[in-house]
């Protein structure tokens, strides 16, 4: 049988299988959950506990299953904003994924994410970035201070993530972007920034 939203009865044996002492069951567990989708809601607290599993796999899948419930899973934000100082990538980057899913009600994450594209591995500095353009109109001033970051790829994904946000970046992001159009020393990233700009203005 496919795993999807048709199996929301199974999510009570799934969140017990998140106990089981097999890491294997629980990843089974953790990615049938995230399959079933906003459906499987009830099992969003098992799946906080499970970002905190000693086995990275586990962790990993858990964020993931939080991401694939979305905006309902707004409850999880505080514990994926630590799951982004996990020592695995792969959880970080999910962590940052879900957080994007979850869309404009991780805005309590924007801080966090604002630092992630200091990670040092360039999936999750990218993926940040799209989660922050996923949450939209709260992390444009966050976005808008990157654009002034030291390091050019942080400015090069904060041009891109403003102009991912179309209108909701217009004002301080599209004033900010202007600046950074005219003033970076970097060609790419005032190539970037005028891109996002053309972008803003081709949503009006």
């Amino acid at each position: 049988m496919k795993i999807g939203p048709e199996a929301q009865a199974a999510v009570p044996a799934l969140v017990e299988a998140l106990q089981d002492k097999e890491p294997g069951v629980r990843q089974d567990a953790a990615e049938a959950l995230g399959q079933i989708g906003p459906k499987a809601q009830a099992a969003a607290p098992a799946l906080v506990e499970a970002l905190k599993d000693k086995e990275w796999t586990v962790r990993e899948s858990a964020a993931w299953a939080l991401g694939q419930i979305g905006p309902k899973a707004q409850a999880a934000v505080p514990a994926l904003v630590e799951a982004l100082k996990d020592k695995e990538w792969t959880v970080r980057q999910s962590a940052a994924e879900a957080l994007g899913k979850i869309g404009p009600k991780a805005e309590a994450a924007v801080p966090a994410l604002a630092e992630a594209p200091k990670d040092k591995n360039s999936v999750v500095r990218r993926i940040a970035a799209q989660a922050l353009a996923q949450i939209g109109l709260p992390a444009v001033p966050a976005l808008a201070k990157a654009l002034k970051d030291k390091e050019t790829d942080i400015r090069l994904l904060a041009a891109v993530a403003l102009g991912q946000m179309g209108l909701e970046a217009k004002g301080e992001g599209e004033a900010a972007l202007a600046e950074a159009r005219r003033k970076d020393d970097v060609d790419a990233v005032r190539k970037a920034a005028g891109e996002a700009l053309q972008r803003i203005q081709d949503a009006q």
